[in-house]
């Protein structure tokens, strides 16, 4: 059985507070706590599945960051609440035109969503975590042990998203020499060698 990924959205302008989706199987909802929503997520993918025997579940949660950008990290992780504020404050500090470039790279949700990795986690874990309409920025956070201290960035786009017109076209892997076992060090590190500091995307597979 497919394992699969929930991504919870804190959002206090919309009831429930808590609100879910889902892949690859889509099950959306939400619940007033964050306990009531995973509680209902199950239900439903119980529901959804037709078994009680549920698959593994990867979850993750967004939070917005600033003005409209949200990031997404890992429900559980040590490091969550830490590379939220830095990835925040880097954020805040960018120009409007700078920020423009997350705006071109909307979710299929219509948000641009930032998704936090580290430098040992795989290209593939950020595949899993959309659909081939949506696009996410990943970015990679540096630190000692559990401590965030910098981040850089990198588009990720599916296969049906819309076009971002005013960049050149996204990369597709086999042009770096990347698969879906690549680590985020290692595509950061060929995405810098091959095209500088300039906003480049990739183009995830179908």
């Amino acid at each position: 059985m497919a394992a699969q990924t929930v991504i919870y959205r804190l959002d206090a302008a919309h009831e429930p507070t808590w609100q879910f989706h889902s892949m690859p199987e889509s099950v959306v909802g939400g619940g007033n706590t964050l306990d009531e929503a995973r509680e209902r997520y199950r239900e439903a993918l119980r529901f959804s599945l037709d078994t009680d025997r549920l698959p593994e579940v990867r979850e993750f949660i967004e939070r917005e960051a600033h003005l409209g950008i949200w990031v997404r990290t890992l429900l559980g992780s040590p490091i969550a609440d830490n590379a939220f504020n830095v990835i925040a404050k880097q954020l805040s500090q960018y120009s409007g035109e700078s920020r423009d470039w997350f705006f071109r790279r909307p979710s299929a949700g219509g948000d641009p969503v930032a998704v936090e990795c580290g430098p040992d986690d795989t290209l593939g874990g950020i595949f899993d975590q959309m659909t081939q309409f949506d696009s996410l920025i990943a970015v990679m956070a540096h630190g000692e042990g559990n401590w965030v201290t910098s981040v850089v960035w990198v588009g990720v786009q599916g296969v049906q998203a819309a076009p971002t017109l005013d960049d050149d076209p996204p990369v597709r892997l086999d042009q770096l020499g990347l698969t879906r076992d690549s680590r985020m060090a290692e595509v950061f590190l060929s995405m810098i060698e091959h095209f500088g500091t300039k906003p480049t995307a990739l183009l995830a597979p179908a």
